[in-house]
C-alpha cells in the first residue's frame, strides 16, 4: 500500500512540474491572436497595496477595456498598458494583438 502512495505523489509532482513548464514555454513563445473588436467601454480601477520596498501603501492603476469580438460577437474585458488605453477610442473599431486576455498591441 505504501509503493501505491508513493507513486500518487511522484505523479502529482511531475504532472505540476510538467504544467509549470507548459505555461512558461506557452508564454515565452506564443506571440498572440489578432482579433479585430469594438470597445465598448474603458474603465480605471485604482488598487491601494503595500509597498515592501518603502514600507507604505501605493496604489496601482489597471486599465481594463470592455469590448466585443466582431467575429463571433461575445463580450470580453481585456487588461491593457496606458498607451494603449489611451489609443483606443469607444464605439470604435480596432485590430489589436491579444495575448493571455491583454491587448499588447493595436495594429493600423
Amino acid at each position: 500500500m505504501e509503493d501505491l502512495s508513493q507513486i500518487i505523489q511522484k505523479s502529482i509532482v511531475i504532472i505540476i512540474i510538467a504544467s509549470f513548464l507548459f505555461l512558461l514555454l506557452f508564454q515565452a513563445f506564443y506571440k498572440g491572436r489578432k482579433r479585430q473588436i469594438i470597445v465598448l467601454k474603458k474603465r480605471i480601477t485604482e488598487y491601494q497595496g503595500f509597498n515592501t520596498t518603502r514600507s507604505k501603501l501605493s496604489s496601482v492603476r489597471h486599465y481594463t477595456v470592455n469590448c466585443k469580438f466582431i467575429d463571433s460577437g461575445k463580450c470580453r474585458t481585456l487588461g491593457c498598458s496606458l498607451g494603449i488605453y489611451d489609443e483606443l477610442k469607444e464605439n470604435k473599431k480596432a485590430v489589436v494583438v491579444i495575448k493571455m486576455g491583454h491587448i499588447i498591441k493595436v495594429l493600423k
